[in-house]
């Protein structure tokens, strides 16, 4: 966040809640909400609307992030098993203590664009922010379906975040990262296309956000018709992980050479 601040971009929370981490730096936050609406949630699971207008009034938090999909695993949650949440992720997430964590797969609010476009609706009705999408683009038709509702009413996401199929999380099963949802590159050409269709391609940000490590990756998708990029692996990489492929052992890796020493300098 003090890196964020320094460059002037702007850092995402990521599904897992607004941490004191996230806003130490001073700079901008994006603060996503993801099936589990953790640090937004009531005790049963349900989201909590005061709370998520409480962080969405904090002068940091430029944006709300509904994260529909997620490029590595499409389709599929995640549990946080109870010996990783600590006192301190509990607080930030709204959980118990030592007790297992399910991330379901998909929210509870919607299951088709309508109803999507509804929750995003109400979500910008209740925030000062901009709200944008969060999604893996697998049928395009998608896109064409939310390119003519804006077209036709001017509802719908201010902003989408287009996830690729190579996004990266080591807790991905190999059958959904290797094959499901469109490259980023491929998801911005459909999406910048299907707004162009509908005359409304100005009316919307598309953000690439898919294993964009340098410069190149940042210069070919902003050619291909993305607005902004979204880095994360090579920061990842910058601060020491490793992809040693240890991540569920619990236990730190010894395998460490000169170039991740390196890398972790940086």
């Amino acid at each position: 966040s003090i890196g964020a601040a320094e460059a002037g971009c702007y850092i995402n929370t990521g599904e897992g809640g607004l941490a004191p981490h996230h806003l130490e730096g001073g700079g901008d936050v994006v603060f996503q909400l993801g099936p589990a609406k953790y640090g937004a949630r009531t005790t049963t699971g349900d989201l909590d609307w005061d709370a998520l207008a409480r962080i969405a009034n904090l002068p940091q938090v430029r944006a709300i992030e509904v994260k529909a999909g997620q490029g590595a695993k499409p389709g599929k949650g995640g549990i946080l098993p109870g010996a990783k949440v600590t006192a301190e992720i509990a607080g930030i997430r709204g959980i118990p203590a030592g007790k297992p964590s399910l991330q379901p797969n998909r929210f509870a609010e919607f299951d088709d664009v309508p109803s999507m476009i509804a929750f995003v609706e109400r979500i910008k009705a209740a925030v000062p922010v901009p709200v944008g999408l969060k999604l893996v683009i697998g049928d395009e038709s998608l896109l064409d379906d939310l390119a003519r509702e804006r077209a036709a009413t001017g509802r719908g996401p201010d902003y989408l975040s287009l996830d690729g199929s190579e996004g990266g999380t080591g807790a991905a099963p190999p059958s959904l990262s290797d094959h499901m949802g469109l490259p980023m590159r491929d998801a911005v050409v459909a999406a910048d296309n299907a707004y162009r269709r509908h005359g409304v391609r100005d009316r919307i940000t598309l953000i690439a956000a898919g294993r964009v490590t340098n410069g190149a990756d940042a210069a070919f998708a902003l050619a291909l018709g993305a607005d902004l990029v979204n880095i994360a692996r090579g920061f990842m990489f910058s601060l020491g992980c490793i992809q040693a492929l240890t991540c569920h052992t619990d236990r730190k890796s010894t395998r460490l050479n000169s170039s991740h020493v390196a890398l972790s300098r940086m």
